[in-house]
């Protein structure tokens, strides 16, 4: 995670889902110091926390459920140019991994920090 975040460029787009934790709102702070658009993935009830440490964009986990990919392909579909950069899943959201086709540049970046196929950073710290 360290180095995808030592190449985020100033004006990338990311989400980060799973925002309101201890790892995403460190991860986000980071990011946006970065000079980098920040979308964030949490219930309404965090939405002021997190707008707090400087997300540009709040989604409403609740509100989009149970189709957060259907919501975010419907979002950024045809539009490359304005899909996102990275993603970084801190709540092991597999199914946000295996649809991100759908919402990620062709050069886009998956970052997960929990286990399942992408491994996130669990084989480091086993």
């Amino acid at each position: 995670m360290v180095a995808a975040v030592g190449g985020l460029k100033n004006g990338e787009r990311v989400l980060v889902n799973g925002v309101s934790g201890g790892v995403g709102s460190v991860l986000v702070q980071v990011i946006k110091g970065k000079g980098v658009e920040v979308m964030v993935v949490c219930s309404e009830g965090n939405k002021g926390f997190v707008m707090g440490l400087g997300a540009d964009e709040h989604v409403d986990y609740w509100g989009v459920e149970p189709d957060l990919e259907g919501w975010l392909e419907g979002r950024f579909r045809g539009e490359e140019e304005r899909k996102l950069d990275y993603i970084f899943d801190c709540v092991r959201r597999q199914m946000l991994f295996d649809r991100l086709l759908g919402y990620i540049k062709e050069r886009g970046r998956f970052v997960s920090i929990v286990g399942g196929r992408t491994q996130g950073i669990v084989p480091f710290v086993k």
